[in-house]
Parts: structure tokens; C-alpha cells; sequence
């Protein structure tokens, strides 16, 4: 379709491979460019199927409009169509490779972004075809993005096979909740309640991020499942029964109040201090955390505690965000990155994409000290353990004069390595290294700073910026009359630990009168501390899903990430805020010891939450919260001063090796959604059966 006349030329060129120079004459309407493109269609629809009314590309057809502007109603061929073979290619990607007309966009995706070779050309002339060589599936965590790229309907969605047609379809925008970066999505709406499908973002018109992961595209599904918890349940020692109606939060909220009342009057007798400990995870929103604040303030004997997986951050917040190595200008200034302990292919697929983007462009090494993991792009691997951390840091080891000599070099680590025991060690050792290798320096232009943390949940670096947390202690499951676990996940290993201990009766202390669940997905773990806790009421407090509230995000690059409520739910549910509003509400009902009448009047206007949580950021966290340091000045860097008192040579570090976390990239993160999509279980099959050295594998 790029073919244009020059004066005096015999036959038409191809504009894109052409070399203009100030003395050419062009013609781009003429009646020989005009007969040209009729051609070219001609031959393109050669062997195409007449299968518009039955595609799913039709409606978005790039094929269609180029055969309506500059194609002809009439043909010349009248013999049979060349008919193709599908292709099982996975569980993502529908293949009709009649339709196929060998634009290889496809091929060169998976060569030049996914760096994956699975897919290919074979066969010459009029027997050429595409496929993967070999009877295998398309292994590549970016592999829905070929369905984009299909001008034709060869390359189509499978789950989205004879859904709907895109005229039919309405569109909103909203964020990526399966990783850290929160890129920008567009959502595609059949009615006010069905969403049929995810794709690429565009923010005025513009492209952010061209690609997204196969996660981010399909696990939406799992906000539906049958696990999604439609009913509110109350649970106690002598009534059990389900309660589905919108009087039934009104009776939720009566139960709640009612045991916390009486327990406080029975502390006052008995003398005792205990208090109910709210357990949240990092997949909260900002508002929702900003309810808890207000409501711990309210009532001192709420304890709101953290239930995370991370030691917490010592250092400057600022200094814990990927700020430096997702930044294009960032990385074409820098030839040296540093990997420790993460995956960025599964961990946080853009940051990949730029990586090997770098990297393709030359004069960039990536050293790894991890396990053996294809990044899709070469990396050295200089060790798996923390030792060799401590080596690079001592001078020790050959990357020390990489480091001295390198532009500009930049340090990723993976939040999941502030797990291990010896975590505050190893930000000793890292701040040490960062100053000492040029990692945070301050050039003659600029303050430099290339040591970056990637975050794997959605709000994670909003969560820790916002307050310094409390993390989950024995004490506070010993002190508590009561758990309020709010968006804690289904893949907590922190809460798994809990359970086991308490069910082997590693605490002492009598059962929790009172335990509150407030997920949106029915949540195993949950159910399973209901069993070690004997005596107990249990209450589910059923909440909204991710597109069926509005919230606020700050992901690992620090940037402010608004969703709106995309679709209306089907059940009673409430906002996860909402929620701990009306139980504040309900307890300024009660007579409560020790709290006077004039703490339960509290100004707040819902609709100004944006400045609401600036206020809290601003009055009820320490000096070293996230706003504050952002009103002091930006681009901070490890200071300097007192650095030769974390010696490296004197720091006890565990001698074990570093670890992947994330084993099942479809199954294995931290989102509440990916671990129970129907799309996601059949990847993640399909993963395991062709990872595998065995030949058959149960589907179950």
C-alpha cells in the first residue's frame, strides 16, 4: 500500500525503501499507483477465505478498510483457495492459518520484542507457511500481544472466540493490577456488568506502553469465578447462616460493634489492655488505607499492622521505587545494571521490554546475581548467593573495576529479597555498595541515583510510603481479642505461617472472639483459621473488585496511578473503604471505655479523597514519609555521611542461596485474581506439561 510513482520511472516503488533527495517528482494518487495497490490487494486476497461475517476480526479488520479504500469490487481468479492446517499454538491464541497472508509481523514480534524463537516461516511459493516448526506451543509471557499485531484474522483470542463484535463493545481506561507498574489498559464493556476483553492502553490518543503480558490481558476472568464471594456470611458458636440482602450490613456492622463493646467492658473489669489487629496487605488502595488510619486514630485500641511479605524499608523511601532503570533517557545514559535477586521477564514485563531494548542497541552488560534465569537477552551470572553480594562490596570481585569504570551504572533488586532474615544486614551491605561503586553519586550536573527496588504488588511502594507500618508480631496475635484481615490475598506466606503455628498451638492465648474477612475472592486461608481458632465469630465483609471500584495506586516508578469504577457489581458488595467507614460509624454507636463522645464526630468528604490523603501523608506519618520528602526536594541519593560504619567484612549474612519466588509466572503472583482465572490455569498447564521431562501430565 506504500507504492508511489516517480516521474520517468517505469514501474511503481516502495515509498519506505526509498532515499528522497530535493529533485524528485512524486505522485501518490496517480492512475498507476491506483492500479498498483489494486493488484497488490488482488494477490493478498488470493487464497484469503471470504469469512468476514464469522471473524473476529471483523469490525477492526486492517485487511477490510484497505480492500474497501483501495481495492476493487471485481477478481480474476476463479480456482480453489489454497486451504492451511491450524495451529495449536496454546490456550491464548485462536490460529486460522487459511486467513494468513504471510505479513510475518508476527515472526518478527517474537525475534525482536519477546525474544522468544517459537514462531517462524517454512515451506517456499505457494506452499509457504507459518507456524512453530515443530508441534509446540507459543511460549512467551507476551504472546497475546500477536492478536494485536494480526492485520487479518489468522491470529484471534481463543476466550474471546465468537463473544461479541467490537460495534457492540463500549471502552474505558483503567491500569494493569497483576504487577507493579500499573500500565495504562483499555477495557471493552458488553452492557454494565461484562467485561469481554483487555488490551493496550492509549492515553490521549498516544500509546504509553505498546505491549502488555498475557496476564494482564486475560486473568480478568478471575474477578468472576465461582470463588467470588456473592454472600455476606455470619458465622458464630450457636447460629450460622448466610445473609444476602442490603438490610444484612446493618446486622454485619450490629455484630462487630456488639462483640467489641462487650469485650472492652469485660477488659475493664478484668483489667486487661487488648486490642483488635487489622491485618492488610499491599493490594489496598490508598483510600482504604487512609479509612484505617482515621479509624486507629478514632479508637486507639485498633491496631493497624501490615501483612506483608518484605522486611520494612529502613532507608529513604524514595530510594525503595524503580525511578532510575525504567527511565529510557536513564538507560541510554548507563551501560552497566546489576540484577539482584529478581525476575524482571516475570516480575515486570515493561521493565524487561526496555532492558532488552538497551541492550539490542550495544554498549550495555548486564550481570546478574540471581539463579539461572532467561531474561530473554544475555546476562552474566556472577553467583546465587549473598556472599558474593558482600565480595562486590569488600572490592573483591571483578566487578569492582566494572563498576569504576562504568557510566552511570544502575543496581535493580527485587523487594522479595527483604524477606530474609538478614535483611537489615543487607541494606547495610547495598548502601555501601551504592555509594562506594558510583551507584548514588552527585555528578557535576546532577544528583545521580541508580539503585532501584522493583515492587510486585500494585500499591506496594504506596503502602510503605504512606506510613511507617507495623509488621505482624507474636504479640499482637497473643494481645488480640480479635483479626481484621483486609485484602490480605490468597498467596500470603505470611499468613500460612501463621495458621500452621496457631494450629500446632505455638500461641498460648485463648481463641479470637472475633475475626473479620474483607476480600473480594473467597479466600482458603481465611477458612482455615476459623478451624484452628476454636471459639470465634467469624463475619465475611464482602468487597468490590478491582473494576468495580475507584481507587488510588502509586506504582514501583512512583507515579500516581487513578482507576474508576469501570463496571457496576452484580452482588451487594461494598468499597473496601466503605466499608471500614460504616464499621468506625457503627462503633461511635457504643458506649466504648475510655473514649470520650467528642472523638466520634470526624469531618470527611468522599469526594475530595485526593486531598484527604495528602492530609493524612502529611499529619499522621513520621518525617520520613513519601509527600514529605516530596515537598523538601526530589532526587535524593544515599548520603555519604557515616557509611564507613557498615562495614562489610563485620555484617553476618546468611550464607543461603538466592531463590525465585515466582516459579509459575500465571499462577504465582500477587494479584487476588490470576490464581483462580480459568485462562490462567489452562497457561500455567500448558507451561508445566511442556516444561517437563514426562510425557503425560493429569489436567486436573
Amino acid at each position: 500500500m506504500c507504492l508511489i510513482e516517480l516521474k520517468n520511472s517505469p514501474k511503481p516503488l516502495v515509498s519506505c525503501a526509498m532515499t528522497i533527495n530535493n529533485k524528485m517528482e512524486l505522485y501518490t494518487d496517480s492512475p498507476l499507483v491506483k492500479k498498483a495497490r489494486e493488484n497488490v490487494l488482488e494477490f493478498l486476497l488470493l487464497n484469503h477465505p471470504l469469512d468476514c461475517p464469522v471473524c473476529d476480526q471483523g469490525g477492526e479488520c486492517d485487511l477490510q478498510d484497505q480492500s474497501m479504500v483501495f481495492g476493487v469490487s471485481k477478481k480474476r481468479f476463479f480456482k480453489y483457495k489454497r486451504s492451511v492446517t491450524n495451529k495449536n499454538i496454546g490456550p491464548i491464541v485462536k490460529t486460522i492459518m487459511t486467513r494468513c497472508i504471510h505479513c510475518t509481523r508476527c515472526v518478527r514480534f517474537t525475534s525482536e520484542i519477546a525474544g522468544v524463537d517459537d514462531l517462524g516461516t517454512f515451506n517456499r511459493g505457494n506452499a509457504m507457511e507459518i507456524g512453530t516448526y515443530v508441534s509446540k506451543s507459543f511460549q512467551s509471557e507476551l504472546s497475546g500481544n500477536i492478536i494485536d499485531l494480526c492485520p487479518v484474522g489468522a491470529l484471534t483470542s481463543k476466550p474471546y472466540s465468537f463473544v461479541d463484535r467490537v460495534w457492540e463493545l463500549k471502552s474505558a481506561k483503567s491500569v494493569d493490577f497483576s504487577d507493579g507498574f500499573g500500565v495504562e489498559t483499555e477495557i471493552s464493556l458488553k452492557g454494565s456488568l461484562t467485561i469481554t476483553k483487555v488490551a493496550v492502553g492509549r492515553n490521549d490518543g498516544l500509546y504509553d506502553n505498546l505491549w502488555i503480558s498475557d496476564k494482564t490481558r486475560f486473568s480478568f476472568d478471575g474477578m468472576f469465578s465461582p470463588e467470588r464471594l456473592s454472600n455476606l456470611l455470619l458465622t458464630s458458636t450457636d447460629d450460622s447462616k448466610k445473609l444476602n440482602t442490603i438490610n444484612s450490613w446493618n446486622v454485619l456492622f450490629k455484630e462487630i460493634s456488639d462483640t467489641i463493646y462487650f469485650k472492652d467492658h469485660l477488659n475493664r473489669h478484668i483489667c486487661e489492655t487488648t486490642s483488635l489487629t487489622v491485618l492488610h496487605g499491599d493490594f489496598v488502595s490508598l483510600e482504604c488505607v487512609g479509612s484505617l488510619f482515621l479509624m486507629s486514630k478514632k479508637y486507639p485500641f485498633l491496631k493497624i499492622v501490615k501483612l506483608a511479605d518484605s522486611m520494612p524499608y529502613n532507608d529513604h523511601p524514595e530510594t525503595f521505587s524503580l525511578s532510575t532503570a525504567s527511565d529510557v533517557s536513564s538507560l541510554d545514559s548507563s551501560n552497566l545494571c546489576l540484577l539482584i535477586g529478581v525476575n524482571t521477564r516475570y516480575e515486570g514485563f515493561s521493565l524487561n521490554l526496555k532492558l532488552r531494548q538497551r541492550f539490542m542497541q550495544g554498549n550495555f552488560e548486564v550481570f546478574s546475581l540471581n539463579s539461572l534465569i532467561d531474561f530473554t537477552f544475555p546476562a552474566h551470572v556472577v553467583g546465587s548467593g549473598i556472599s558474593t553480594l558482600r565480595d562486590i562490596a569488600q572490592g573483591n570481585h571483578f566487578l569492582c573495576s566494572k563498576f569504576r569504570h562504568a557510566s552511570k551504572p544502575i543496581i535493580i533488586c527485587g523487594s522479595e529479597l527483604y524477606r530474609r532474615k538478614d535483611a537489615p544486614e543487607l541494606q547495610a551491605i547495598l548502601r555501601y555498595l551504592s555509594v562506594k561503586s558510583k551507584v548514588a553519586c552527585k555528578l557535576k550536573t546532577n544528583i545521580w541515583n541508580g539503585f532501584n527496588v522493583l515492587n510486585t504488588s500494585l500499591n506496594e511502594t504506596g503502602v510503605t510510603s504512606f506510613a511507617a507500618h507495623q509488621h505482624l508480631t507474636q504479640r499482637d496475635l497473643t494481645k488480640s481479642d480479635g483479626l481484621y484481615f483486609v485484602e490480605t490475598g490468597t498467596n500470603n506466606p505470611t499468613l500460612k505461617k501463621l495458621i500452621g503455628l496457631k494450629s500446632l498451638g505455638y500461641f498460648n492465648s485463648e481463641s479470637y472472639k472475633l475475626i473479620i474477612a474483607q476480600t473480594s475472592i473467597e479466600n482458603n486461608l481465611l477458612q482455615d483459621l476459623k478451624v484452628a481458632c476454636k471459639s470465634y465469630s467469624f463475619i465475611n465483609l464482602p468487597c468490590t473488585a478491582f473494576y468495580e471500584t475507584a481507587g488510588t495506586y502509586i506504582n514501583t516508578e512512583g507515579f500516581a496511578k487513578k482507576t474508576v469504577r469501570v463496571i457496576a457489581s452484580k452482588y451487594i458488595n461494598k468499597d473496601s473503604w466503605q466499608i471500614s467507614r460504616q464499621i468506625s460509624s457503627s462503633l461511635g454507636q457504643v458506649s466504648l471505655t475510655g473514649y470520650g463522645r467528642h472523638q466520634s464526630y470526624l469531618a470527611y468528604n468522599p469526594t475530595t479523597m485526593l486531598f484527604l490523603t495528602s492530609y493524612l501523608n502529611l499529619m499522621l506519618c513520621p518525617m520520613n514519609s513519601f509527600d514529605q520528602q516530596h515537598l523538601q526536594g526530589s532526587g535524593s541519593y544515599h548520603n555519604s555521611t557515616n557509611v564507613l560504619e557498615y562495614r562489610p567484612s563485620t555484617i553476618k549474612v546468611y550464607t543461603t542461596k538466592i531463590t525465585q519466588w515466582l516459579d509459575d509466572f500465571y499462577l504465582s503472583g500477587k494479584d487476588p485474581y490470576s490464581r483462580i482465572s480459568r485462562v490462567m490455569i489452562e497457561c500455567s498447564q500448558m507451561l508445566r506439561r511442556n516444561s517437563l521431562t514426562f510425557k503425560y501430565l493429569p489436567r486436573s
